[in-house]
């Protein structure tokens, strides 16, 4: 007996062996594998980085939200906008000024102190073309973010700024400058002049010629030109604990905008040295990083799994329970689903389930079923051919039976559309656009050349390897053979390669998926912007891009949602996407995790959990008798 016993307590440490595990009412075990102050957790696969700045992905953000504090963040149950490292902002009388007042006791967890020059440094590198962000963007609503990322020429020694003046600069320059794009900033006495090329390399000659020209005297003797530093963007630290900012335009959704990752600041201190050694992407190993919040990576296996401490010198560090992490690092929804049922993991990121697990999954109390801002959808490369015909896009996209795929692939709630604005997001009333329509495809694909499909070339379909996603690519091949007569391929791959794959514009049709980043149409529809570092389309719409430019301006709120209908309206004739569904937001969580609450944008921080430690003798009298209300 006593060697069985010996065994059993090596073998499960931390679960009674003569406790029931199970419960009819939970998905697998009920006892925690784990000591009561660790979590464990899947991350749904490999990050592709873990530099805030750079963070694109899902996966990212959910591994670097708990190690980088932004100025604000979202709170976990009322699901809006609260002050995080900064404690209070100010905001000027039109909308365009913040004054971000910072917490003193923000430090490192090397122990050197957060200050207002680190967001300042932060924010100017999220901008920086060298840090290559494909958030960067966001940053545009900073006044002069877009001239620096976009490596424009600030021109000095003009006075007026009007329209007489740029018609007079467009007069002057050399016909091979002809459509270079102007704009200005009068209070600080500059014109930014953006050169035109598809050729990052011809683009770089034209910008270096034009300066020469212009300090030759082109525009007049008193006029200069270089290229613009990061010194124009309208961000400067006042002092350690006050961060001034200026927008272009008063954007109502900035105070929750900057509460997502990109916006983090990271340490200067640090990554200066591993830029000086050459190698500036080390700084997020996990022998070198310095983080701002609650948990450090100590530890990591490639695509295996990844460790997390908590940090001592976080500023709430007294309030979080939880002094370990570990994040598995599971791609399928199989292993994933048998990895929770064991109790290799207490709640997992994915949100797809085998068909056949689907009925079962509902009945259990520890599976969720909440709304979610976010959208699955096909996005098109609309340069290649057949997709740069728009016929062809909407033939693709009405030829699609949303309601079988939802009703009979997913099954978990989610709502069939064809827009990519789910209906009440900020106010926002759907246009609801036609999803099926046969013989119109038809027609349509008949009017770009493809009668019956004839002469239809190869077209691929990726996807990153979950069963969903393939049941979902499988079920569209089938409609668009039976309704289109068309033959397409789909492939699966690995999260990262597909990254990869879209950021290098290696695509026909590619899956996708957008969760609000914060809660505001502008999230879903600035991706689309002509210059937006996330539409990986090649589409682009002149009209469209003033539509969204205006809603910035326009503080009616009803006047307001009618611009994102009129520019929704344009997407989807132009169709450079394919959304299928609203997602519903479905998660696995053991009862014994608390701290985790639905999120409308998916996100949850891992500073809010604790571990129930009641469950480590089973299920309890009354499980909820606990208080699980966030500590902020």
């Amino acid at each position: 007996m006593k060697k069985i016993i010996t065994l059993c307590l090596l073998a499960l440490s931390f679960v009674s062996c003569t406790k029931k595990n199970s419960h009819p009412d939970y998905y697998g075990t009920v006892i925690p594998q784990h000591p009561a102050d660790e979590m464990w957790t899947d991350a749904g696969g490999e990050p592709q980085y873990m530099d805030p700045a750079q963070v694109a992905d899902s996966v990212s953000q959910a591994l670097t939200d708990a190690m980088f504090v932004r100025l604000t963040e979202i709170h976990p149950t009322s699901q809006t906008p609260v002050p995080d490292l900064a404690l209070k902002w100010d905001l000027s009388e039109d909308g365009r000024e913040y004054t971000f007042f910072l917490r003193k006791d923000a430090k490192w967890s090397d122990g050197k102190p957060i200050t207002a020059h680190d967001v300042e440094y932060s924010w100017k590198r999220l901008l920086n073309p060298k840090t290559v962000s494909t958030y960067s963007q966001l940053a545009d609503i900073i006044q002069n973010g877009r001239a620096f990322r976009e490596i424009s020429i600030t021109v000095d020694g003009f006075k007026n700024f009007d329209a007489a003046e740029t018609k007079l600069i467009e007069s002057k320059l050399p016909e091979e400058f002809k459509g270079t794009e102007i704009t200005s900033d009068p209070s600080m006495g500059k014109y930014f002049l953006y050169v035109q090329s598809e050729d990052a390399d011809v683009k770089k000659d034209l910008r270096t010629k034009l300066i020469q020209l212009i300090n030759g005297g082109v525009l007049g003797s008193t006029i200069t030109a270089a290229v613009t530093t990061n010194d124009v963007v309208q961000v400067k630290a006042l002092d350690d604990e006050r961060l001034w900012v200026r927008l272009g335009s008063p954007a109502p959704y900035f105070v929750g905008m900057i509460s997502y990752m990109v916006f983090a600041p990271v340490p200067k201190h640090i990554i200066e040295q591993f830029e000086a050694k050459g190698h500036p992407e080390q700084w997020t190993r996990a022998e070198n990083i310095v983080v701002s919040g609650a948990f450090k990576l100590v530890e990591e296996e490639f695509k295996q799994y990844k460790i997390y401490q908590k940090n001592p010198l976080f500023y709430d560090a007294d309030k979080v329970r939880l002094n370990k992490v570990k994040a598995i690092m599971i791609e399928n929804a199989q292993p994933t689903m048998n990895a929770y049922k064991v109790g290799q993991h207490d709640w997992s990121s994915s949100e797809s389930y085998p068909t056949e697990y689907v009925d079962e999954v509902r009945k259990y109390k520890d599976v969720w079923f909440a709304p979610k801002t976010a959208v699955y959808y096909y996005q098109l490369n609309t340069q290649v051919k057949p997709l740069d015909d728009k016929r062809v896009r909407q033939a693709l996209a009405i030829s699609i039976n949303r309601q079988a795929i939802v009703d009979n692939i997913l099954k978990l709630g989610q709502v069939p559309s064809r827009d990519i604005l789910m209906d009440g997001l900020g106010g926002y009333k759907s246009i609801n656009s036609e999803q099926l329509n046969v013989e119109k495809a038809k027609k349509l694909l008949a009017d770009a050349g493809y009668p019956n499909g004839e002469g239809f070339p190869k077209v691929l379909v990726k996807f990153n390897t979950l069963e969903g996603h393939r049941k979902i690519a499988t079920a569209i091949q089938e409609m668009w053979k039976k309704n289109l007569n068309i033959n397409v391929e789909i492939a699966n791959m690995e999260w990262r390669t597909l990254i990869e794959d879209q950021n290098a514009g290696n695509f026909q049709l590619m899956r996708m998926a957008w969760v609000a980043d914060y809660m505001d149409p502008h999230t879903f529809m600035s991706i689309f912007l002509s210059n937006s570092t996330n539409n990986h389309t090649h589409w682009g719409n002149a009209k469209y891009d003033e539509l969204i430019a205006q809603s910035d301006f326009e503080r009616d709120h009803e006047k307001r949602m009618q611009l994102f209908q009129e520019a929704e309206k344009i997407l989807a004739d132009e169709q450079p996407i394919i959304p299928i569904y609203w997602y519903a937001g479905t998660k696995q969580v053991k009862p014994y995790v608390k701290g985790i609450w639905p999120s409308l944008q998916d996100k949850y921080n891992w500073k809010y959990m604790w571990i129930d430690d009641r469950w480590y003798d089973g299920v309890p009298e009354n499980p909820d008798a606990v208080d699980n209300t966030p500590w902020k």
